[in-house]
């Protein structure tokens, strides 16, 4: 499958967050996770997406989830929505 650019900008975005951070997402702050969280659900990404960038766009969510959201879904989910609508704005 060849890459569009936005998705190929998505994925060297979270592999650049990654190595940035040595290599452990644990020590990204939570803006940062948020930020790379809204460009893998944002609506301009081509479907469907590489299989490498679905894979860094859950390891963001997870990352998130944990850490800004006690691990709850529904928490995030929420949030999410609510970025949503503040981007339609």
């Amino acid at each position: 499958m060849r890459l569009t650019q936005s998705a190929a900008t998505l994925i060297l975005a979270v592999v650049g967050l990654d190595e940035a951070h040595g290599g452990d997402l644990k020590h990204v702050p939570v803006a940062e996770l948020k930020s790379a969280y809204l460009a893998c659900t944002s609506d301009k990404l081509p479907a469907p997406l590489p299989r490498a960038a679905i894979m860094w766009c859950s390891v963001v969510y997870e990352e998130l989830k944990e850490k800004a959201f006690e691990g709850d879904y529904e928490k995030l989910l929420a949030w999410s929505r609510a970025q949503a609508t503040v981007a339609t704005r």
